[in-house]
């Protein structure tokens, strides 16, 4: 949408519409304008409905203020509900007399005239509307419908004992169930949440490849056996039995110098 103006009117603003083969003007704001008769036609109109329209007439070189340019423009004119803040219709002719461009990703259209151009930012231009029909407000609250408002919508009783609804006179299911409340409180009050952990006192115990702890090794398939890192047949591994002597030599001195990647703690 682009700001528009037709002599000394600010007629709001505009849609472009690639898609329109016309420029497209409400009867009302016609003869608000004061252009004079509208040349007859015989056109007719597909609506987006697939229903058929007559128009009113046509209107000619009607001249269109768009930011700094003037631009001469034909209007079918229609008599159809109008939208206040965006009457009019402006369709591909305008748009190609003014050279547009338009930039999606940016938000922006782009008019131009010989080596002038104006920018208009299309999502800033429908953010607000150009003036409030009306305004509403409130002033003072009355202390007792503010008071009274939350439990219209409260039916559960637990919902109105949580909600802390006590001092609006609550009835004898919400007064029970909070004392129901209370009484967990109490209760929960005295029992520890957490188990101790028990953990036995003194320094914490060192990593196996500091120690290494002697372990029970469980027996394996015939493809696999232990081979060990560590001194006396400590920090063990699993390799494969079909290993020789040189290649399980190479593979355990690779891995000596990197015992500590293998997570032993």
């Amino acid at each position: 949408m682009i700001p528009v103006h037709i002599g000394n009117i600010d007629v709001g603003h505009a849609l472009c519409d690639l898609g329109a083969s016309i420029n497209l003007m409400p009867l009302s704001l016609f003869k608000q304008l004061g252009l004079g008769a509208p040349r007859p036609t015989t056109v007719m109109l597909q609506l987006a409905d697939r229903s058929i329209a007559h128009p009113e007439g046509v209107i000619e070189d009607v001249l269109l203020q768009i930011g700094k340019f003037i631009f001469p423009a034909d209007f079918i004119i229609l008599d159809y509900e109008v939208d206040e803040l965006v009457p009019i219709i402006l369709g591909r002719p305008l748009l190609a007399t003014g050279d547009a461009i338009i930039k999606v990703r940016e938000g922006k259209m782009i008019l131009r005239v010989d080596d002038e151009e104006v920018v208009f930012n299309v999502y800033k231009a429908i953010q607000l509307p150009r003036h409030y029909e009306e305004l509403s407000m409130i002033s003072v609250v009355e202390a007792d419908e503010q008071i009274q408002s939350p439990s219209v919508y409260l039916d559960d009783s637990l919902e109105k004992a949580l909600m802390l609804l006590d001092s609006l006179g609550a009835d004898e299911e919400v007064e029970e169930m909070m004392h129901i409340l209370d009484i967990s409180c109490v209760y929960m009050k005295g029992i520890h949440p957490f188990e101790p952990l028990n953990r036995p006192k003194g320094p914490p115990p060192k990593p196996s490849i500091e120690k290494a702890p002697k372990l029970e090794l469980k027996p394996l398939p015939p493809h696999l056996q232990y081979a060990y890192l560590g001194d006396s047949d400590t920090l063990p591994i699993i390799v494969s039995s079909d290993l020789s002597k040189l290649q399980e030599e190479k593979l355990l001195r690779v891995l000596c110098e990197h015992k500590q990647a293998l997570g032993w703690t």
